[in-house]
């Protein structure tokens, strides 16, 4: 058998005589060596991954969620980044992504599941064309080409917050207004 190795058993059933030994003689099986360490590291990766995943409880745990929906000028505003900065010193930020409707879920990166309660500073991000993109005629825009406002894309500019509560969830609805650039823009970020 493979992975078993036959052991002599040390208390063969024989009669007194010993004329049946070698029919009665009875062997255990054992597993291998190379079994017994196949079978110690599968327990261990499975002990920790259910601890990676089950995470280690801290007092930065996400105890809220957030979900909304992000509109420009009327409109949903698909694949937007939303970054949700704390307010609080050593709290943990927040991200999106919003679908092809605008809708988003805020998650920690640690966890991916949820928010923390807290007050936090939003900034969202979208391009018609993506950093170093290409337009359909063939123009390069090495720093992108925004759909909205840059304003958006910066904490002290965006004019965007959002509270979350614990263990109540928070629906924040974002519509950005403005117009959208038409030539990538340099932006100097002010204090």
């Amino acid at each position: 058998m493979p992975g078993f190795e036959l052991t002599k058993n040390p208390n063969p059933v024989s009669p007194p005589d010993g004329t049946l030994l070698m029919i009665c003689r009875t062997y255990k099986i054992q597993p291998s060596l190379a079994l017994q360490i196949q079978r110690f590291v599968v327990a261990s990766v499975l002990s920790f991954t259910v601890i990676i995943f089950t995470g280690c409880s801290d007092s930065q745990h996400a105890g809220g969620t957030a979900e909304g929906v992000v509109s420009f000028n009327g409109e949903p505003l698909a694949n937007a980044e939303l970054t949700f900065s704390a307010t609080a010193e050593g709290a943990r930020a927040a991200y999106g992504m919003t679908d092809e409707n605008g809708f988003f879920k805020a998650y920690t990166h640690r966890s991916f599941e949820g928010i923390a309660p807290g007050e936090y500073i939003v900034t969202v991000d979208a391009y018609k064309v993506p950093p170093g993109g290409f337009t359909p005629d063939g123009k390069t825009f090495e720093s992108g080409l925004s759909a909205i406002p840059r304003k958006y894309a910066f904490p002290k500019q965006s004019g965007l917050t959002l509270t979350v509560l614990t263990g109540e969830p928070t629906v924040a609805n974002f519509d950005l207004v403005g117009e959208a650039p038409t030539e990538p823009e340099e932006f100097k970020i002010s204090d």
